[in-house]
C-alpha cells in the first residue's frame, strides 16, 4: 500500500476517533452543566459536588471503613448472626480487627458476672455504637462520665459493654439483653433514628434494616441473590466516584451515584419487583390507616421496652432508656449542619420523631426510667453533628454528661 493512502487512511480514523472523543466530552460538559442547573434550581445555591459527596457519607460508615485495610464497603463487614440478624465479622476478608469474639466492639460480654466491675450494657444503632466506641483507646463517653461523677451501687467501678451496631433497632436492644441479662447489673439503650424510619411503614415494626439483607442473603427466600448484588454494585459505584478526584468534583458524578444508591435502596431492601418471604410474613394489613399503623407501630416499640424493664426489675437489673437527640428538632443548625441535615427533604421526618418521642415519653407514667434528649443541644450554635444523625466528640460528651445525670437519679447514685 503507498504511503499516501496508509497516511489518508490514518488521518480518517483520527478524525473519526477525534469526533467521537469531542462528541463525549460535549455530552458529559452538557450533562455536567445540567447537573449544575438542577441542583442549584432546587436548592437555591451553588454547593460544590465535593460538599454534596461528603454531605451524604455516613459518618458512622466511613468509621467503620476506616477499621479495616480491605477497603470494604460496610455491608461486607457484617456476618449472619442466628437471633440479632448480623454482627461485625471476625474471621475472613472485611472481618474487623477491632471486633471482639462476639462480633461487637469493645470488650467481649462476660460468662459470669463480675465481681469487680459494676457492669453495663449500651445498646441501639450506629449512634450508640460510636457513643460505646469503636476504636481501642478512644473516649468510652460514658463509662467516664459515669465513673468520673459517681459511686456505682456496689461501689465497683462502671464498666459500660458496646452492645450497639449499626442500622440494629428494637428488638435487637431487647434481644441482646435477653441473651446476656444473667451476667449485667444495668442496661442503658440510647435509640429512636432507626425506629422512627418504621412507625410508618407498610411493614410491622420488626421488619429487619437493610444490612440484614446483605449479611442474609439467604434470608431473602423468594428474592435470591439479586437486592443483594444491587446495593453491593451501586454502593461500589458511589465509593469508587467518592475516591476519585476528578468524578468527586463532578455534579454529573454525583447525580449518577446518587441514582444509583437510590435504585439500591429501592431494589436492596427487599426486592419490591417480587415479593419474598421476609416481606410477605411482615406485612401489615393492607386496609390500615396512616394512624392505626402507627399506634400499632409505636405499641410494638414500647412493648420492648415494657419486656426489657419488667425482666430487669424481677432480676434486680438498673434500667435507663434514651431517646437520641436528631439535628432537626432543638438545635440551632450550623451552615454545616443545615447542608448534613438536608432540612426541605426531611420534614416528614422531623414530624414522625416529634410525634415518636411524645408517645414513647407517656411511658413515664408506668413509671418507666425513659429520657429525651431532643433538646440537649438546644443551646449549642457550634457544629455538633458529622452527617444527618451521628455527633462529634464535643456532642458525645456533652451527651454522656447529660445521660450519667439522669442515670444517677433515676438510679439513686451517691456523687464522689
Amino acid at each position: 500500500m503507498h504511503v499516501d493512502e496508509v497516511y489518508g487512511k490514518l488521518k480518517k480514523l483520527s478524525l473519526g476517533l477525534g469526533r467521537i472523543i469531542l462528541g463525549i466530552v460535549a455530552v458529559l460538559l452538557i450533562g455536567e452543566v445540567v447537573s449544575i442547573l438542577l441542583f442549584t434550581v432546587k436548592d437555591g445555591k451553588f454547593i460544590p459536588a465535593k460538599e454534596r459527596f461528603l454531605s451524604r457519607a455516613d459518618a458512622y460508615v466511613q468509621e467503620l471503613n476506616g477499621l479495616t485495610n480491605d477497603n470494604c464497603t460496610a455491608d461486607e463487614m457484617y456476618a449472619p448472626h442466628p437471633y440479632l440478624g448480623y454482627v461485625l465479622k471476625t474471621i475472613g476478608r472485611c472481618s474487623v480487627p477491632t471486633a471482639n469474639s462476639s462480633g461487637l466492639f469493645g470488650d467481649n460480654p462476660p460468662l459470669e458476672k463480675s465481681k469487680d466491675k459494676f457492669t453495663v450494657l449500651l445498646s441501639g444503632g450506629s449512634v450508640a455504637t460510636e457513643f460505646g466506641q469503636m476504636s481501642p483507646g478512644g473516649p468510652k463517653y460514658l463509662e467516664e462520665a459515669l465513673n468520673a461523677k459517681y459511686i456505682s451501687p456496689n461501689g465497683k467501678p462502671f464498666l459500660v459493654l458496646n452492645g450497639a451496631i449499626g442500622g440494629w433497632k428494637e428488638p435487637d436492644q431487647f434481644i441482646l439483653f435477653s441473651l446476656y441479662a444473667n451476667v449485667l447489673d444495668a442496661v442503658v439503650t440510647l435509640d429512636g433514628y432507626n425506629e422512627s424510619g418504621v412507625i410508618m411503614v407498610d411493614h410491622r415494626f420488626e421488619f429487619p434494616p437493610p444490612y440484614y439483607f446483605s449479611a442474609n442473603p439467604q434470608g431473602l427466600a423468594g428474592g435470591g441473590y439479586a437486592p443483594a448484588l444491587v446495593s453491593w454494585i451501586a454502593d461500589s459505584i458511589y465509593s469508587a466516584l467518592l475516591k476519585n478526584g476528578l468524578t468527586s468534583n463532578s455534579h454529573l458524578a454525583y447525580l449518577l451515584g446518587t441514582t444509583a444508591e437510590h435504585v439500591a435502596k429501592y431494589y436492596g431492601a427487599g426486592n419490591p419487583g417480587g415479593e419474598n418471604l421476609v416481606d410477605s410474613v411482615m406485612k401489615l394489613p393492607s386496609d390500615w390507616s396512616p394512624d392505626k399503623r402507627f399506634d400499632w407501630q409505636m405499641n410494638q416499640y414500647k412493648s420492648y421496652i415494657r419486656m426489657m424493664n419488667y425482666i430487669a426489675e424481677r432480676m434486680g437489673i438498673k434500667t435507663a432508656n434514651f431517646i437520641q437527640p436528631m439535628p432537626l428538632i432543638d438545635k440551632p443548625l450550623t451552615e454545616e449542619e443545615k447542608l448534613n441535615s438536608d432540612e426541605n427533604e426531611n420534614q416528614l421526618l422531623k414530624q414522625n420523631y416529634a410525634r415518636m418521642t411524645d408517645d414513647l415519653m407517656s411511658l413515664r407514667n408506668e413509671n418507666m426510667p425513659i429520657f429525651s434528649l431532643l433538646d440537649i443541644f438546644a443551646n449549642d450554635k457550634e457544629t455538633i453533628y458529622r452527617d444527618h444523625i451521628h455527633l462529634n466528640d464535643e456532642g458525645y460528651r456533652i451527651m454522656a454528661d447529660v445521660m450519667a445525670k439522669d442515670i444517677g437519679e433515676v438510679w439513686g447514685l451517691k456523687t464522689k
